[in-house]
Formats: structure tokens, C-alpha cells, sequence
């Protein structure tokens, strides 16, 4: 019963760890710096918790009703939760308001409201394995053989809450449902706790621990309580460290949804699990702790070294994992390799901790003491290895330099653990030294090139530069047709110079939606080209934010003569920052804000879809603001889109469709929300939107044309058909848990199955214009003849270029003809028209 306890408070912990980290990102960013400093809040309770009650453990004449009190405290705290949270986002603005500008302070402030929350409940956590441990363990020889079992029943119970948490309460109940769950775990726990403590009430034993002989015989060879402690220390560091590395090496094979990094999670926990139980059994034997110590160390330096080249194995040369069977044979086929690639280094680093209580046995004061002061240093070491790791090691070093260098640090600690070792047993002490060298020369993970994109030897693509930060690998690459393409993580294109019509599309059509906008607001720069295509308007201020600095390092060094100045130009303010979390703070007002084109099912940008964004941009735009959405159709599905439009529309009065391009086999689209519910203005007035060059003025008629054209239907003509849709909320994040469902059904289906591409789209487009025909459009009601008969015109246009591509020679013509005879009114077609006269 002790241990079903145990493994349903490890299951209910990581539930409230996964929601809390996910919670705290809505309010501080899903920035880097914003995840460690909610980690090192958290980790900082159960540090406290872990030392503070394992001192207190030997005082509690009923330390399994003292256990029930801890969980009690644990739920009662997390209800609290909700009211601070709450509190918290009011607080936020204004504390973002005063201290925006000075980023070390606003960084502090953020962990001291990450304190404020998670501290209370993370102390009580911490004090459950020291208190339990006290409960359980009566004698000194049994810390070594239950110490393990505890930890590993306990880790294996939050592994299963890291995938309870990661595949399906979110996604079926949402976080508040799903936080609710986790409360209802821990009272259980704690009533069952209580209950069973009248029957199992145990006499404290003796502040110092009284070893029969028969107890524990002495086995040459032991650890000094500072090399103990040390050890402790040193593994807490290097694994979370290694996990943070791990989860940047898999991003470079792994599409990088939710899920990859629950399915990382869950693996390294089982085999944290795995490792304890072997730790168990190896307390039973009689060896010499500094012996198993060493093995351990030793044999994790050298499979931490083999990971990446077994990673390399498994994908046949870093090859992106393509999805051939949908979604189950996909997620699955992560799992194996993710267990075939860490799951024996993970399990072999598991060992350690928990050999460690076998370790401290003969010199150990008390079993909650002994585990309570190892899980505190332990967890300490923990907070600076995400810290190191997310923000030195990749920064400085890189992937695969930063493998090869914590495969190393275990081979050190092994030769530092015998460094007393006298005779034959000197030879131990050579041994790490020898294969410290051998992993950091000829079988470093360093021979492994993380920073080639993703087939880049099929498509003849060359690296021109690279960045490595906390966020990943940018890459900077051309192809023979000498493009330029911004890479993230081998895979994720940021924008090319390929794509330069669409980028700039993004960035111009929202000004002239607006036509007299004077501030812009970009949430994301990619290559910069899209922020830089509103600097030859006369805009007063454009503020650029950008999630990843080396993106911004990269675009400046590679794009900037694409960008019209945007990197010099004196109205520009580029702000290294989440774009959601900026918006949430600030005070100031825009015009435009436009949301650059994200892949719908990477991890972190489902917050961009949510109405709580929605709501926050909105009360950013001034009285006639105008927000615009760019979404990829060709990532996503029927019901990804409905939701996404639903949700809109429940915010915005008034939201229209705009295409970026006619391209569609890599069809962009825009949903505008509009601040008022009224027509368009004729476009170009005198007051409207100015060119900043004569050259520019003389075109104006011509682009006016082009963007009436890509007008795409007003979404209120369809509400009807998005009611089934649910709304994206924060709380319940459709889009996030959808996206990547639906990218793999897509790819398994040759890119056709459920997506808005393709057939799709044109459909969507002539049952807007069924619906709500332009003429009759409130939004164009303010146009004329010549303007409705152009938006028709765009509408052919996409149908003419779709059925060249992917329908009948017939259907092409026919819609063809259809748009020459519409388009005649352009201005650029009657301007050829003239200069034919003239000619003639």
C-alpha cells in the first residue's frame, strides 16, 4: 500500500509540474529564460523541502501521518494556485510597465512571482521521499535496499504522470481539469495516507542509528561523506544537463511538437526508474561502494558519448523522421528511438543517486535525514545544470562539443571517486582518463555535424553560417540556385529568398487593410524581409519582436540588403523577446500588428492561437487597428483552421480572409481581425498610406490592384459553419494538441488528407463568395464597380493557377480566359494597354 502511495505522488508531481511550467509560460514567455527561471523556482522548493523536513524527519513519533499532512499541503497549496495566478496577471503589466527596459531586473522579478507560486506547494513535495523514507526505513543496512526501491517506485509513477500529462488529460479536459485531477491524486494520497497511519504507527528510532555487525558487514572500500555529497551534486548537474542537450539533439530529427518532448520525458523517467531498480539489486550484493560507483560512472561516460552516434545510426545520417503511417506508427516510432538512443545512459546515470543512500549508509544519522540532505544537493546540482547547459554550454560550445564534455565530467567523477586508490587498484584511476581521451577525440560526439540541414546532400544545399543557443541550431544555407534559406534545427524554415513576393506580402498588405497606419507591431522577424516591406511607407514607429537572438543574428548578417534598411533604419526597434508575452505587457498602442507565418504544430506557438492572445492584441490596437494572422493552409487541417476562425471571430467584430500568394502548393493566408466592424476606406486617399519615394507613388495604383485581388471573403459569412468548432483557449489549447495529429495524418496521406490546400482552399473561397458575394460584401461596400470586378479577378487567378498545377487543361483555361476578361480593369493592364497605343 506504502508504495501505491509513493507511485501516485510521483504520478500527481510531474502532473503539476508539466501544467505549471505550461501555465507560467502564458504569463512570462515561452522564452528560455523564462522556463529555467520557473524550473529553478520549483526545484528551489523541493531543495528546501527535501533538507528542511528530512532534518525534521526523526522528530515525528508518526511520520506516515506526518506524510499525509505533506500531501495535504500539496493540494491545498495548489488550489491557492488559481487565486495567485489570477492575482499575478494583474500584477504582470505593471510590473512589466516599470522594470520592461532593464531585462536582469524584470528576469529577478519573474522568479520571485515564480517563487510566490510554486514555492509552497514544491517544499511540501519535497519533504514526501525523506518523510516516507523515515516511515519505511527502521534500520541502517535497509537505506541501501528500500532507499532505491522508494526513489524508483516514485520515479516511475511520475513518468507515467509525464505521459498522462503529455498525450491526453490536456488534450481531453484541458489544464484546469487536468490540474484539478492532479489535486484530487494528492488528497486521495492523503486520506489514505492518514487512514493507514492509526494502524502503522511506528516508534521513532534513536537521533543515531545503533549497527549490529550482522547489520552491514564492512566491505573494503568506501566514500567520504564530502565525496558523498559531492557526488550528489555533480550527477544532479551533468544529467539535467544532459536532458536539456538530449531534448536540443532530438529537435534535430523529431518534428518538434508537445509530444516529442513529453515522449523524451517519459522515456528518460522510465529509465531513471529502471536505473533505480538496478541500483536496488546492486545494494543487495557485496561490493565495494566506490568499486560500483566507478563502474557506474565509467559505463555512463561512454554510452553518454555513444548517444549521439547511435542517434546517427538510427536516422540514417541525422535524416528527419519522415511519417509513413500516420499517427500511431509515428509516435511510437519516436518512442523507440528515443529508447534505443538515451534509455541506457539514462538508466545508468539513474543508478547513481540512488546508490548514493547505499553509499551513506554506514555514516547515516537517520534514514529522512540521510535522504533528505543527498535529494537537496542533488536537486541544487539540477538548477545549475539547466541553467548551464540552456544558457553556457550551447551558447559557448555547442551540441555535440557540449556531449562531448559531459561524457567526459562522468569519467572525471569516476577518477575522483578512487583518487585514494593505492596499488593495483591505481590502474581504476587510469582507465576514465584513457577513455576521456578516446571521447573527446575519436569517438567525440563533436565527428556528428548537428548543424547540416536535413537532407541537405539529396537537395546539393551548402551551410553558410551557423548559430547554436538554447533554442537550438540556426542555420543560414543556399542551394545551386543560389537561395538564401533561414534554417531552424536542420528543418524548420524561418524564409528564403525564394519565398520574397509572400514575406513581403505578409508585411504590406496589413498597412494598406489599414491605409493610414503610422506604428507596426511584428510577432516574429524570420529573415526580416516581411517587417522590412512596411519602411518604404511613411510609418512612424515599427517595433520587431523576435523570439530567438541568433534568428536576428542571422538575418541581419545575411539578409539585411533584402530588408529596406530595417536593421539601421531609425523607427525600427528590434526586441529580443516573446512576442505574445511583450504584447501582454506593454502599454503602448498600434495600428498594425501582424503575426508572422509559424509551423502550427511546433512546441510553443500554440499560444498564438489562442483568444486570450487574441484578446490581449486587440486592446493593443488603437480606435481603427487591424491584426493580422498569417497562417500556412498547407499545414493545416479543415478543423485547425475552423478553430482558428471560430476563435477569432469571438474576439474581433469583424475578421476577413487575405491571401499572401497565388501559389497553391504553398498557399499563405491572412484572417484579419478589425479593432470596428465598418467598410474599407478607398484605398490611396490623399490622407491614406504615403509612399516614402516618388519611384513608389508612381506604382501605387498597381499594388492597390494586386491587394484587391487577394481578398478572399469576409468570415462572417461562414460563422455558421465554425459553430461545431471549439474556441482555443489557454486552457484549452485544441490547436496545439491538434496540429500535430493532423500534420502526420497529412504527411502519411502524401500531403492531401485533411489539409486546407490544395482544393480545399478554393472551395472555402467560393463558399465565402456564395455566401456573401463581394457585391454585397458590408466590408468592400464603399468600392467600385471596377474594384469589386478585381477582387473576382484575384479569385480566378487562384483557380487558373491551381488547375494548371494539380486539375485539367480544360478547368486552367477556362478560368483563364475568366481572369483576362476580369483583370482587364487593372490599372497594370490598362497601362500596357497605353503604352501599345502609343507605340502603334
Amino acid at each position: 500500500i506504502v508504495f501505491v502511495l509513493v507511485f501516485a505522488s510521483g504520478f500527481a508531481g510531474l502532473v503539476y509540474e508539466v501544467l505549471w511550467l505550461k501555465e507560467l509560460s502564458h504569463l512570462f514567455g515561452s522564452t528560455t529564460h523564462a522556463a529555467a527561471t520557473t524550473f529553478a523556482a520549483f526545484f528551489s522548493g523541493l531543495a528546501v523541502g527535501g533538507y528542511w523536513w528530512g532534518r525534521k524527519a526523526a522528530r515525528f513519533d508518526n511520520p506516515l501521518r506526518t506524510y499525509a499532512m505533506l500531501e495535504f499541503g500539496i493540494a491545498v497549496t495548489a488550489i491557492l494556485y488559481f487565486f495567485l495566478l489570477a492575482a499575478f496577471h494583474f500584477i504582470y503589466p505593471v510590473l512589466f510597465a516599470a522594470v520592461g527596459g532593464l531585462r536582469p531586473l524584470l528576469l529577478v522579478s519573474k522568479f520571485v512571482l515564480a517563487l510566490a507560486v510554486l514555492f509552497p506547494p514544491s517544499f511540501f513535495m519535497g519533504g514526501t521521499f525523506p518523510i516516507m523514507g523515515q516511515y519505511l526505513i527502521q534500520r541502517r543496512g535497509q537505506l541501501g535496499r528500500l532507499g532505491p526501491a522508494l526513489y524508483g517506485v516514485n520515479t516511475l509513477g511520475a513518468a507515467f504522470g509525464a505521459f498522462v500529462a503529455g498525450f491526453v488529460l490536456p488534450r481531453w479536459l484541458g489544464f484546469t481539469n487536468s490540474y484539478v485531477v492532479a489535486i484530487a491524486v494528492s488528497m486521495c494520497v492523503a486520506i489514505c495516507a492518514y487512514l493507514l497511519s492509526h494502524s502503522h504507527t511506528i516508534p521513532p528510532p534513536a537521533p543515531a542509528w545503533s549497527m549490529a555487525p550482522s547489520d552491514e558487514p564492512r566491505i573494503p572500500g568506501s566514500l567520504p561523506a564530502r565525496g558523498i555529497l559531492a557526488t550528489a551534486l555533480a550527477s544532479g548537474f551533468i544529467f539535467i544537463s544532459l536532458e536539456v542537450l538530449w531534448t536540443r539533439m532530438f529537435a534535430q530529427v523529431l518534428q518538434n511538437s508537445v509530444y516529442s518532448f513529453a515522449a523524451i520525458l517519459v522515456v528518460v523517467l522510465v529509465s531513471l526508474a529502471l536505473g533505480s531498480g538496478v541500483a536496488h539489486l546492486l545494494a543487495r550484493a557485496r561490493l565495494s561502494a566506490v568499486m560500483v560507483l566507478w563502474t557506474l560512472l565509467t559505463l555512463t561516460g561512454v554510452a553518454v558519448a555513444v548517444s549521439p552516434h547511435l542517434l546517427y545510426q538510427l536516422t540514417d545520417g541525422l535524416t528527419y523522421m519522415t511519417i509513413s503511417g500516420g499517427w500511431g506508427a509515428h509516435i511510437s516510432g519516436v518512442f523507440k528511438s528515443v529508447a534505443l538512443t538515451v534509455g541506457l545512459p539514462a538508466t545508468l546515470a539513474g543508478c547513481i543517486f540512488p546508490y548514493l543512500l547505499k553509499a551513506s549508509q554506514r555514516r547515516s544519522d537517520g534514514a529522512g535525514r540521510t535522504i533528505g540532505r543527498l535529494s537537496a544537493v542533488n536537486t541544487v546540482g539540477a538548477i545549475l545544470g539547466s541553467v548551464v547547459a540552456g544558457f553556457v554550454l550551447m551558447s559557448l560550445f555547442g551540441l555535440s562539443i557540449s556531449l562531448a564534455l559531459l561524457s567526459a565530467s562522468y569519467l572525471t567523477m569516476a577518477v575522483v571517486v578512487v583518487q585514494g586508490a593505492t596499488g593495483r587498484d591505481q590502474i581504476l584511476r587510469g582507465i576514465p582518463l584513457v577513455l576521456a581521451c578516446l571521447v573527446l577525440t575519436v569517438f567525440s560526439p563533436t565527428r556528428i555535424r548537428f548543424e547540416e540541414p536535413a537532407n541537405s546532400k539529396e537537395s546539393n544545399l551548402k551551410v553558410l553560417d551557423t548559430w547554436q543557443g538554447s533554442y537550438g541550431i540556426v542555420s543560414v544555407v543556399s542551394d545551386p540556385g543560389r537561395d538564401l534559406i533561414l534554417v531552424l534545427n536542420r528543418k524548420y524554415s524561418l524564409g528564403s529568398l525564394n519565398g520574397i513576393n509572400t514575406e513581403q506580402a505578409q508585411g504590406s498588405v496589413p498597412l494598406f487593410i489599414h491605409n493610414r497606419p503610422r506604428s507596426v507591431f511584428f510577432i516574429g522577424m524570420g529573415t526580416g524581409i516581411s517587417a522590412g516591406s512596411v519602411l518604404p511607407y511613411r510609418v512612424d514607429r515599427v517595433v520587431v519582436c523576435e523570439l530567438i537572438p541568433e534568428v536576428v543574428a542571422a538575418a541581419k548578417k545575411h539578409f539585411k540588403e533584402y530588408t529596406c534598411g530595417l536593421f539601421k533604419d531609425q523607427r525600427v526597434q528590434i526586441v529580443v523577446a516573446d512576442g505574445r508575452n511583450y504584447l501582454k505587457g506593454t502599454r503602448e498602442k498600434f495600428d498594425v500588428i501582424v503575426s508572422d507565418l509559424f509551423v502550427p504544430f511546433q512546441a510553443g506557438t500554440g499560444g498564438l492561437y489562442t483568444r486570450e492572445h487574441f484578446q490581449s492584441v486587440r486592446e493593443r490596437l488603437t480606435e481603427k487597428g487591424v491584426f493580422a494572422l498569417w497562417l500556412p493552409m498547407f499545414m493545416l487541417s479543415e478543423r485547425e483552421f475552423g478553430t482558428i476562425a471560430k476563435t477569432m471571430l469571438a474576439v474581433f467584430p469583424q475578421v476577413t480572409l487575405w491571401r499572401a500568394n497565388d501559389l497553391p502548393g504553398h498557399h499563405v493566408v491572412a484572417l484579419v481581425g478589425h479593432k470596428e466592424s465598418k467598410p474599407v476606406e478607398r484605398f490611396f486617399e490623399r490622407r491614406g498610406l504615403v509612399a516614402a519615394t516618388p519611384e513608389l507613388t508612381e506604382v501605387l495604383p498597381i499594388i492597390r490592384a494586386k491587394i484587391l485581388s487577394l481578398y478572399a471573403g469576409n468570415m462572417a459569412a461562414l460563422k455558421r459553419e465554425f459553430r461545431d468548432y471549439p474556441v482555443n483557449t489557454d486552457d484549452m489549447p485544441v490547436v496545439e494538441y491538434l496540429a500535430p495529429i493532423a500534420n502526420a495524418e497529412k504527411e502519411a496521406s502524401d500531403g492531401r488528407k485533411g489539409t486546407m490546400d490544395y482544393f480545399a482552399a478554393s472551395e472555402l473561397y467560393d463558399r465565402l463568395f456564395t455566401a456573401l458575394p463581394p457585391e454585397k460584401d458590408p466590408y468592400l461596400s464603399r468600392l467600385s464597380g471596377d474594384d469589386t470586378r478585381m477582387v473576382w479577378a484575384g479569385l480566378s487567378r487562384y483557380k487558373w493557377r491551381l488547375h494548371s498545377k494539380f486539375g485539367t487543361a480544360d478547368k486552367a483555361e477556362r478560368y483563364r480566359e475568366e481572369y483576362k476578361l476580369l483583370g482587364s480593369v487593372s490599372p497594370w493592364v490598362k497601362i500596357k494597354k497605353e503604352e501599345g497605343r502609343r507605340k502603334r
